[in-house]
């Protein structure tokens, strides 16, 4: 029984269907930050979850806490993740896409999951101390453990809550820049003055050291000569004697 063999059509449809699947995979493989354009305002609500007079507020806030902090902060909302993706992978590809480089934090949430992450730059983490970014990513997952509030809700006292805790840490930061260099201009002073009397007082012992040594080398010589005493007579008289 013979088979029939395939034509170069047939070799070339082939060709083009798993040419066509591998492009589907790739394409579906391929980060989401690349189909989610950098927001202008910071602020990318895909998901609907803001309302229009929430999230102008909302860019305002975050644009003064900018100005104060020096880092930059972005909020991405989604109604869904593809395939396997949680939405912590989607935080550190947003993370890459829009905060290249410099002090940022990005938050992302994931309506159908109702899930939602946090992702500060490394520059972030140099810049304040690991204590305080560690604290102020557990605060701010918070208002999302209460299933009372909306998800609005949720992502706005999630934000304030991320501002507010940075902002005390660049505060303290702040304070300690000013006051580092009045503590080393007094710690410069005192060892100056420590050093100068450590200096006198060395100076000080060896003179007196030198003087010791000095009256310690003189010698003082006595000629003997006789002595005449009268033994027994107050008054004169008596036996004279001598002494050497």
């Amino acid at each position: 029984m013979r088979f029939p063999i395939p034509s170069k059509t047939f070799h070339a449809s082939l060709a083009s269907g798993w040419m066509s699947i591998c492009l589907f995979v790739l394409a579906s493989g391929s980060p989401v930050a690349a189909e989610t354009p950098t927001p202008d305002d910071h602020v990318s609500d895909e998901a609907r979850v803001l309302k229009p007079e929430t999230r102008s507020g909302l860019v305002a806030k975050i644009r003064q806490w900018e100005s104060e902090t020096g880092c930059t902060l972005w909020l991405a909302t989604t109604t869904f993740l593809p395939g396997a993706k949680n939405v912590r992978e989607h935080t550190d590809e947003l993370a890459e896409a829009w905060m290249p480089k410099g002090c940022g934090l990005i938050m992302a949430y994931d309506r159908a999951s109702d899930a939602h992450a946090v992702a500060p730059t490394l520059e972030a983490w140099e810049t304040y101390p690991a204590p305080d970014v560690v604290e102020a990513l557990r605060a701010a997952g918070e208002p999302f453990r209460q299933e009372s509030l909306s998800p609005e809700d949720r992502l706005i006292q999630a934000i304030e809550i991320l501002m507010q805790r940075f902002s005390k840490a660049d505060a303290k930061l702040r304070l300690h820049s000013q006051l580092l260099p009045g503590i080393e201009q007094k710690a410069a002073l005192l060892f100056f003055i420590i050093l100068s009397t450590g200096t006198l007082l060395i100076f000080a012992l060896l003179a007196w050291s030198k003087k010791r040594r000095a009256e310690n080398a003189v010698r003082h010589f006595f000629p003997l000569f006789p002595a005449a005493e009268r033994l027994g007579a107050p008054y004169g008289g008596g036996v004279i004697a001598e002494r050497r």
